[in-house]
């Protein structure tokens, strides 16, 4: 299946296929102003911004950025995500949402006490693999694994060292999948994360 950068016109495709993959995800609930603006994010930044498609269109996409790029992010978009949260006040009672908004206004203040520190094994520049997701139609034919294998290969052209992810505990598919394609689990007191070193 082809492989191509993401681009502005791509954006809104790209942001029901996050919505329609990610039903229970909190960033779903600041809308659709602030996810165009995550795509645009990664596209402007130079990141890794990649789509695959056939005939009948886009079936999936991976994103990625070098280790530490949250901050960058969350100051750039805070209130594309702030005007989203005050189109639907009721997301204010969400716990969830709260401690996540918390966290992120202390990483723009640099008070948050984590400062991206390397785990077990992580030598040198590292990317992370932030969102990947394939259309319904399109699972189980390949298309997440090719997405990340080219996301690899573009890591390693950067002259990263290794990539790394993390995913959810309750995510047991996506643990099964990174592990079938070589990448290694690490649990810390954080959550999980799977790395791969890049030769």
């Amino acid at each position: 299946m082809p492989i191509r950068n993401i681009t502005e016109n791509d954006i809104d495709v790209l942001v029901d296929l996050h919505i329609e993959s990610f039903k229970e995800s909190l960033n779903i609930l600041a809308g659709k102003v602030y996810l165009r603006e995550v795509f645009r994010w990664f596209i402007r930044t130079n990141n890794i911004a990649l789509l695959t498609y056939d005939g009948e269109g886009i079936t999936g996409y991976v994103i990625g950025a070098p280790i530490g790029y949250e901050k960058s992010m969350n100051r750039a978009l805070w209130i594309y995500g702030l005007i989203g949260l005050l189109k639907n006040p009721t997301y204010f009672l969400n716990k969830k949402l709260i401690d996540n908004i918390l966290k992120r206004t202390k990483s723009i203040m640099g008070l948050s006490g984590m400062k991206n520190q390397p785990l077990v094994r992580e030598k040198g520049f590292g990317i992370s693999l932030v969102g990947i997701a394939v259309s319904e139609k399109n699972k189980g034919q390949g298309t997440a694994k090719e997405l990340v294998i080219e996301f690899e290969k573009i890591a390693k052209n950067l002259d990263a060292n290794f990539v790394r992810l993390s995913v959810l505990k309750e995510n047991i598919r996506a643990q099964s999948f990174y592990e079938k394609i070589g990448w290694n689990k690490l649990e810390t007191i954080n959550g999980i994360y799977y790395f791969k070193e890049l030769k």
